[in-house]
């Protein structure tokens, strides 16, 4: 039986070798989700990782609404798609919170504490309860409530000549900074042993 042998003939073969890719190809396992949610910032993409990272600063699910008809509370969808992109193996999303122009963001009045207001002579202009600012704005916050404790600790201080300046010996660095409120208490040894209250300046 004969046996038929295939032989390669003289010649030029030409080969194509694929570039090298200098970036890698974008993942496409990342959403995008853009609806109402309970907090979080407005018309800002954030991307989270996880169901938890979401809860954080978006919130639980936000109700929008009350059906009379059902009886029951109508919920934004964002909180649930978001949580079920992640059960089926989602690993990334970006969130964008929407809202009505008329969003507000609350003020809180801090018990005991004021803002002031100083000119560049360092005069005071104005004085007006401080307020702390909810993180976002909705109404996700009306129900929260702000207290303020005085926290005190010792330093020492040395009257400059003429008792017209204070310095203070800090024990560590920016223990005392711009704006903290100084208490002054005076020995027995002076005449006018008295508290003298000055805000420390830098």
């Amino acid at each position: 039986m004969a046996t038929r042998v295939s032989r390669r003939l003289p010649g030029f073969r030409f080969e194509t070798q694929p570039p090298d890719v200098s970036e890698p190809l974008p993942r496409m396992d990342v959403a995008a989700f853009v609806g109402f949610a309970a907090s979080g910032p407005l018309h800002t993409p954030v991307a989270v990782d996880d169901v938890t990272r979401f809860a954080a600063i978006f919130g639980s699910d936000a109700l929008l609404a009350w059906d009379p008809e059902r009886g029951e509370e109508v919920r934004a969808h964002l909180a649930p798609a978001v949580r079920s992109f992640f059960e089926n193996g989602g690993r990334r999303a970006w969130i964008v919170r929407v809202a009505a122009d008329t969003a507000r963001t609350n003020d809180f009045p801090v018990p005991g504490l004021a803002a002031v207001d100083f000119d560049v002579d360092g005069n005071v202009r104005s004085i007006a309860p401080a307020l702390a600012r909810a993180r976002s704005a909705g109404s996700w916050s009306d129900a929260l409530e702000i207290g303020a404790g005085l926290l005190t600790r010792p330093c020492t201080v040395t009257l400059g000549p003429g008792a017209t300046t204070v310095d203070v010996r800090a024990e560590t660095a920016g223990e005392v900074a711009s704006g903290d409120l100084l208490r002054v208490t005076f020995g027995a040894d002076v005449a006018t042993a008295t508290h003298v209250m000055m805000l420390a300046v830098a």
